[in-house]
């Protein structure tokens, strides 16, 4: 019904999406770090905190344990609506013509990151990516996500599932068994400690590194350009979802693929892959201040918050001081930089491995070649307490 195939960077003709950004980090004349569409760091995950939702007498908000992986939701947005609950942390909503539930036969759907406290489940421009067709289904699925709404799941105490939409009547929602394509991967597990890489035409290459914490980190390679993008991943309904929350360079805000069971090739692609092993370290025991001295002295604090501020100078001259927030990604540190010392030539955003990371120090192993180079070795801080 609609060609669907979204590799890399490419936007689709007849399904659209909502959110592509450019961090621009090729621009070294750049002079805006502050605004979200360059600063690196994209999707957050919604809570329910402000959300006054009572619900019926006798009935609990539902947890994940509640929830089947598929979901029939009825009917929704004047669609055949179904729910699949990730394995990594990630929803979906899938809207399908009436009677059918093949993707080729779908309006669309969302991609949501939700911690699904108190069994809700919020849409929003932060949290959410839809994909939708040119039908006025797949207006209602842009105007969901434009204009907000929320999900918000029950278990009556006769043990059926209820779900309400912004508040409405509770409607039953039944557990569907779907039968996975045959000779892809229908289970993100299976890619955990995983990496593949990827060959294109023109020189250009694309690999993924897949952690057991749901985190991906993808590189790409054109010619002598370089970009990547770190994230959350999923495989709903025999599809890959990637989810870029930090980048460096311009990215979707969502990538799809069908990957092959045997060999791990993403649609057409013909990659090849390995298994990788990977140390995922804990983020309260990098958020603490560490220092560096090479011809600087460096500071750099990371905060449990998930702020950073990195300073360097050279007998009270100040030569670069950088702020913005971090996250981790299985092995990997990743930064967004709001502000800098000197926007026309410092990078939106940094990322590398965290190695041999302990009590006193740690090894930074990061893409940023622009000048005065992060170092590499941090030793943690003296505190004057």
């Amino acid at each position: 019904m609609f060609n669907k195939k979204i590799i890399f960077l490419g936007l689709v003709s007849s399904l659209f999406f909502l959110g592509c950004s450019d961090s621009k980090p090729t621009d070294p004349d750049r002079e805006d770090l502050s605004s979200s569409s360059n600063t690196g760091s994209s999707s957050s995950v919604s809570s329910s905190s402000s959300i006054d939702n009572d619900i019926p007498e006798g009935a609990k908000r539902a947890t994940l344990d509640d929830l089947s992986k598929n979901m029939n939701l009825g009917t929704l947005l004047g669609a055949d609506a179904y729910l699949t609950v990730g394995e990594k942390g990630l929803f979906s909503l899938w809207f399908f013509v009436k009677g059918e539930t093949t993707e080729d036969k779908s309006h669309g759907w969302i991609v949501v990151q939700s911690d699904f406290k108190d069994g809700i489940i919020q849409i929003n421009k932060d949290a959410a990516v839809p994909a939708f067709d040119s039908s006025p289904v797949g207006d209602a699925i842009q105007d969901m996500v434009k204009k907000s709404a929320y999900i918000s799941f029950i278990v009556k105490n006769d043990s059926t599932v209820h779900y309400s939409v912004n508040g409405g009547d509770y409607v039953k929602a039944s557990a569907v068994q779907l039968i996975a394509s045959s000779g892809y991967v229908s289970k993100a597990s299976v890619l955990e400690n995983q990496e593949i890489t990827c060959e294109e035409e023109d020189n250009s290459s694309l690999s993924i590194e897949f952690f057991s914490d749901g985190r991906f980190v993808r590189k790409n390679t054109d010619g002598s350009a370089s970009t990547w993008s770190a994230g959350l991943y999923d495989v709903h309904r025999s599809v890959l979802f990637l989810v870029p929350t930090y980048y460096f360079g311009a990215t979707n805000s969502l990538y799809k693929f069908k990957v092959e069971n045997s060999t791990l090739n993403l649609d057409s692609l013909s990659c090849s892959k390995k298994s990788i092993e990977t140390t995922i370290w804990k983020k309260k025991d990098i958020a603490k201040a560490w220092v560096a001295l090479d011809s600087l002295n460096w500071t750099f604090i990371l905060n449990e918050s998930g702020s950073f501020s990195l300073k360097a100078d050279r007998q009270t001259v100040a030569k670069e001081a950088k702020t913005g927030t971090w996250d981790q990604f299985g092995s990997y540190l990743a930064l967004t930089v709001n502000t800098c010392l000197d926007p026309k030539t410092c990078s939106a955003a940094t990322i590398g491995k965290v190695v041999d990371l302990d009590e006193v120090g740690f090894i930074y192993n990061h893409s940023d070649k622009t000048k005065p180079l992060i170092p590499t070795v941090w030793d943690l801080a003296e505190l004057d307490e």
